[in-house]
């Protein structure tokens, strides 16, 4: 090997490597490689010397042995300080290293039972090259990814990779390392892991956060693609998207909901979604402006061309039919978003100096009991459950009161809970004040006094759901066998704050 510079590559995924080899080649590097990443190359009518013809030392083990060798790190992490040792030991220097590793997620993703596959694609060899040219950054450039190649012949054809980009490029290795053994770490002690490992890339800028003073990008992969809209997506775009789609994916029947500020302002199930996209609006139409649209099921064309009558940062559904598409491109800034399936596990808040981590909240209704004289009608018990399921969304206190599987009255975000009552209240008066009798009231948490139920009751309530375990349950159910009211209990409490 008489070239001064030379590139050790060792890669797993080959993609765009013939054309870097060769580029690397013009730029006057040799190339020194492993066994199956050399074969490849020769293949491809690249030359490469074998590691294994370099060092001396075969690869053993089946290929578990290859580059963990003195010869290969000895010339990756000597300093600048230490040539003379290395010429007295005629050790040549390896000036890049092009190395990505085992795909060890990608098997646990495709068979997660298969515990020997996932095991033999934990890399060893390739940690430890780019580890070590990472650390010695000042005279390794370390290259870990193919989206990098284009980037590094130009930035060696042009005299660019001086000592701060060398450096940017070891951040990105140790990157990749640190992912990588997270991941690993999770593998090997699954649920019991008393360590949170976040390890998220970022995916996007964003104009600003919550307000126009405030920085913010997207860490991560979202289930979101914006099939059109000339805007990109804000902070509060996405985070009204992802409750927006957690409500209406809990419904099988066709539903849809209106956010705003990660709220509910209106929602409704109907045997079409044109209906219930005009039930969602019908509950709060005034609070529906500027908000997001969300649906369960790909919308009708009557259902666009509805939407497009009025102001909506936002519509996302499943689907859209190109003559949907079309409707709703028509209408200026109108953010149009395909949502991708699903399933949170766990949520997680911020908080000084750390993060709260929780299960994610679901529906149940094992522990359902009616406990008043009067027992719920079926009809009644379809809206019960449709407020429960509302109700969930709602930050705390909450109270979400439906008819015919629409809500007719939301409170939230009250410090009492018959203040979320009068908020309620008063919305449905606002919007339906023709509907007194055969509504049902959903409360996120118990009534610690009877003076909510009164209030619901006067309003037309016929029927409440509500956890239960306050001390005053059995004043709050008598008061509710007085009115001639039912009411369920779920035994299950829905905070969210």
């Amino acid at each position: 090997m008489n070239k001064k510079s030379i590139a050790l590559i060792t890669v797993s995924d080959k993609s765009g490597l013939k054309e870097f080899a060769f580029k690397l080649i013009k730029a006057g590097y040799t190339l020194l490689s492993t066994g199956g990443t050399q074969k490849y190359l020769s293949q491809s009518g690249i030359e490469a010397l074998k590691v294994s013809e370099y060092t001396g030392f075969p690869e053993i083990l089946d290929g578990r042995v290859k580059t963990l060798h003195p010869k290969i790190h000895a010339a990756l992490l000597a300093r600048s300080d230490q040539s003379k040792e290395l010429k007295e030991m005629d050790i040549p220097r390896i000036d890049l290293v092009c190395c990505n590793l085992y795909p060890f997620e990608e098997t646990l993703k495709q068979d997660p039972a298969k515990n020997d596959a996932i095991i033999e694609n934990i890399d060893i060899g390739g940690v430890a090259i780019i580890r070590a040219a990472a650390k010695n950054y000042k005279n390794v450039i370390t290259v870990t990814s193919p989206a990098q190649y284009d980037d590094a012949v130009k930035s060696l054809s042009d005299g660019s990779f001086d000592e701060e980009k060398r450096k940017s490029y070891a951040a990105r290795a140790f990157r990749l390392t640190s992912g990588y053994d997270r991941k690993i770490d999770e593998y090997f002690t699954g649920s019991d892991n008393d360590r949170l490992n976040v390890n998220l890339t970022k995916t996007m800028e964003l104009r600003y956060g919550e307000n126009p003073h405030q920085r913010a990008a997207l860490y991560g992969d979202i289930p979101f693609e914006k099939l059109s809209g000339d805007k990109e997506l804000s902070f509060n775009n996405i985070y009204d998207l992802n409750a927006a789609v957690n409500i209406v994916k809990n419904f099988t029947e066709p539903a849809v909901a209106i956010i705003k500020h990660a709220v509910p302002c209106g929602a409704a199930v109907a045997d079409d979604i044109e209906s219930a996209y005009r039930k969602a609006l019908e509950s709060d139409s005034m609070s529906a402006f500027g908000g997001i649209v969300s649906l369960n099921q790909p919308p009708s064309a009557e259902t666009a061309r509805k939407i497009t009558e009025h102001f909506f940062e936002v519509v996302a559904a499943p689907d859209f039919p190109k003559e949907v598409l079309k409707i709703l491109k028509g209408k200026k800034n109108l953010r149009i978003i395909k949502y991708k399936p699903f399933k949170q596990k766990k949520d997680y808040r911020k908080v000084a100096g750390g993060l709260l981590v929780q299960d994610y909240d679901s529906f149940d209704m094992k522990e359902w009991k009616t406990v008043t004289q009067k027992k719920v009608t079926d009809n009644q018990l379809k809206d019960l459950k449709f407020a429960w399921k509302i109700v969930r969304f709602l930050r705390s206190n909450a109270v979400a009161i439906a008819g015919n599987l629409q809500t007719k009255g939301l409170g939230a975000g009250e410090t009492a809970r018959v203040g979320a009552v009068d908020v309620a209240v008063a919305k449905l008066q606002q919007f339906f004040p023709k509907e007194n009798e055969g509504l049902v009231m959903a409360s996120d948490a118990f009534f610690p006094f009877p003076d909510a139920v009164q209030k619901a009751a006067a309003a037309g309530v016929s029927a409440v759901i509500q956890p239960g375990g306050s001390k005053n349950d059995a004043k709050v159910i008598k008061e509710a066998d007085n009115l001639g009211i039912s009411m369920i209990l779920t035994g299950r409490r829905h905070f969210l704050h």
